[in-house]
């Protein structure tokens, strides 16, 4: 009797042991498991985007501008350069790849009905040592052959803004437009100014009038670098 009486008082207790380890050890698994979520780095969704590199500012000659040039009266001056010019009325002033560019704001279709601006780009550039001007022109013309669809329409010396100067008139295919280029070089001492003006070839002789009254203002106004 006092076997069963024992039996009887341990069995329910070791029936509450087996329950209070299975609540512990099941209470310890959620905690570590909780604890495993909260550590694991959440991934980042998209693609990286790497930091934008730093703005450059626009220069010749290895420079970059001291001064901001300005469009006053109808007058481009720049007095970093050390030139002036006016460019067709109406046309707006952008910085791009050379000094700058005078475009046209509105829009022509070409023979093929594709959408160009008119425009006039300004680039300068150092004679190498050895170098002359005439050799210069020579290298010019040789790197326009080289345009899809070149064909050479004139070329002349003279002067402008009292220094020598070169124009050749081509014809070109740019993209999917069919153009006409005035492209004239004027020399100062080891510098050379290159104008270039573009429309498209239908278009031609609307502009040529624009682009010789602007090409022709080009004056030196002082030293350049």
């Amino acid at each position: 009797m006092q076997k069963i009486r024992l039996l009887l008082i341990l069995v329910p207790i070791l029936v509450l042991l087996v329950i209070v380890i299975f609540v512990a050890t099941s209470f310890l698994g959620k905690v570590r498991s909780r604890k495993g979520v909260e550590t694991t780095p959440t991934p980042t969704t998209g693609a990286f985007q790497p930091p934008s590199p730093p703005t450059v500012s626009p220069g010749g000659f290895g420079q970059i501008p001291t001064s901001t040039p300005a469009l006053a009266g109808g007058i481009y001056r720049d007095p970093t350069y050390g030139f002036s010019i006016e460019p067709p009325s109406g046309w707006v002033q952008e910085k791009g790849t050379g000094l700058v560019t005078f475009k046209n704001p509105t829009e022509d279709l070409d023979a093929s009905g594709n959408k160009f601006n008119a425009n006039i780009l300004i680039t300068a550039a150092t004679l190498s040592a050895g170098q002359t001007f005439d050799s210069f022109i020579e290298q010019s013309k040789r790197e326009l052959t080289i345009l899809f669809g070149y064909q050479k329409i004139s070329e002349v010396k003279g002067i402008l803004a009292g220094q020598p100067a070169f124009q050749i008139d081509i014809a070109w295919k740019l993209g999917a437009h069919e153009v006409k280029q005035r492209v004239v070089l004027i020399s100062q001492g080891t510098n050379v100014f290159q104008l270039t003006a573009t429309s498209t070839a239908v278009t031609w002789d609307k502009y040529q009038p624009l682009f010789e009254k602007s090409i022709s203002s080009f004056t030196f106004t002082g030293p350049s670098i």
